[in-house]
């Protein structure tokens, strides 16, 4: 059986009613390959295990189980199909509000409320025009990316409500961040009633998506003239937490890089093929959007701006200037044996006058202890192109890639989203 942690999860997304004869649109629908979906949980275990051994390995044990078999169920009460990518949407908006407002609570949402969500949901969907361009693979990547998500956002929140409100707060707070970044809404200005969603920021399918931007022009020295970068892009993944956001870097030659530590002006390609080839792939451009595909030679294709896939921005575009503290947080809530919640918490203030302070938090609690530990420093910053150089007041000096993300439309620089050692940080 699935860790007993995981099913009250479940039925707390999908609460009660009748399971609901299928009235899914045929292009929303999806075929669900089990491997894609393997392949997804073991990415999510191994961003886990970089950060907890035991978490990754709690994740591997639960992961065996067939979760879509056990959730499908809880899933049909509220009248939703599990292979139905706007439905998984639905689920996993409406479980970024309930944890995002700290609201641990099995009797939301209802039927109604589920089912007009899913209304709104699928005009907003269907009047995008990249949408109507995902085959049967892309839909299920997204799916399968809610599904997870949402699972491991109830997780945390169910184990969270046990150890009291600060940890309930943290790990709200870090849901919250979560979903502001992947749908560029506040989740804590939104309510969530019999009609759906309601407020600043609820779903609309007003506007239309414009065509998407060239390229962003960036240059790396240090490269072979087949290698200049041409253009900076981000992605929706699964991220430790459920979905996170990743870089990437697109050269002249057809290929990409998953953007890492290493700055783009001292990134040694073949070196980085060699101990890293899984970071490499090729892109081209496919009608209004990019044909990627990875390493392992699994395709997705990408329209911008579709909700997972948007321009990135160098500081030379973005501004050379950063204010205001940032942070990047991620938590895990497993059981097996007892309660273990994790949650890491990485800030970075920074001032215009070139100033930074920053500061890490690593904490565990298990079986109602609670372990932790704090690191830290100071000193100076300066952005150049993709590059951002910290000089701590020890004098160590570290240069890491960066980046801004985007909003709006047409996209444009956002400096509540960057890009820093190739994860995603947002202001506070």
């Amino acid at each position: 059986m699935l860790p007993r942690v995981l099913i009250p999860s479940a039925l707390l997304l999908l609460a009660s009613g009748p399971a609901a004869a299928a009235q899914s649109e045929p292009a929303t629908r999806f075929h669900r390959d089990p491997a894609l979906l393997a392949e997804k949980e073991a990415k999510i275990v191994a961003l886990f295990g970089q950060k907890s051994p035991q978490a990754g390995a709690e994740l591997e044990k639960l992961f065996r189980e067939d979760i879509v078999a056990k959730v499908r169920p809880a899933y049909g009460k509220l009248g939703f199909d599990i292979e139905d990518v706007v439905d998984l949407v639905s689920a996993y908006w409406m479980v970024a509000w309930l944890a995002a407002n700290g609201i641990v609570d099995d009797s939301r949402p209802d039927r109604e409320t589920a089912q007009a969500v899913r209304a709104q949901m699928r005009k907003v969907m269907l009047a995008n025009p990249g949408f109507a361009a995902l085959d049967d693979r892309g839909r299920q990547d997204i799916g399968d990316t809610m599904l997870l998500q949402a699972l491991l956002a109830e997780i945390q929140m169910q184990a969270a409500a046990t150890q009291g409100a600060a940890m309930k707060r943290q790990v709200s707070d870090a849901v919250q961040a979560q979903a502001a970044a992947l749908l560029k809404v506040d989740m804590r200005r939104m309510s969530l009633t019999a009609k759906g969603f309601a407020g600043q920021g609820a779903p609309s399918a007003a506007g239309t998506a414009p065509p998407p931007p060239a390229p962003t022009p960036v240059r790396a020295s240090g490269m072979s003239a087949t290698s200049k970068a041409a253009g900076l892009y981000f992605r929706a993944i699964s991220g430790g937490g459920g979905v996170d956001w990743e870089p990437l870097a697109f050269f002249g030659n057809g290929e990409y890089w998953e953007i890492g530590a290493t700055p783009l002006d001292e990134l040694n390609v073949a070196e980085s093929k060699a101990r890293e080839p899984h970071r490499w792939g090729r892109w081209q451009q496919a009608g209004g959007g990019f044909r990627l595909t990875g390493s392992d030679g699994h395709t997705n294709d990408y329209t911008l701006p579709s909700g997972n896939f948007f321009p990135a921005f160098s500081s030379a575009q973005g501004g050379a200037t950063l204010s205001g503290a940032y942070s990047r947080t991620s938590s895990s809530g497993l059981q097996g044996g007892g309660t273990t919640v994790a949650l890491f918490v990485d800030k970075i203030r920074f001032t215009p006058d070139g100033q930074f302070v920053e500061g890490s938090n690593m904490g565990a609690m298990g079986s109602g202890v609670y372990a932790g530990r704090k690191t830290g420093g100071s000193g100076r910053y300066r952005l150049s192109g993709t590059t951002l150089e910290l000089t701590y007041a020890d004098g160590r000096v570290k240069r890491t890639s960066f980046a801004y993300g985007a909003t709006g439309r047409p996209a444009h620089p956002s400096k509540d989203m960057v890009f820093i050692g190739g994860d995603t940080f947002v202001t506070d």
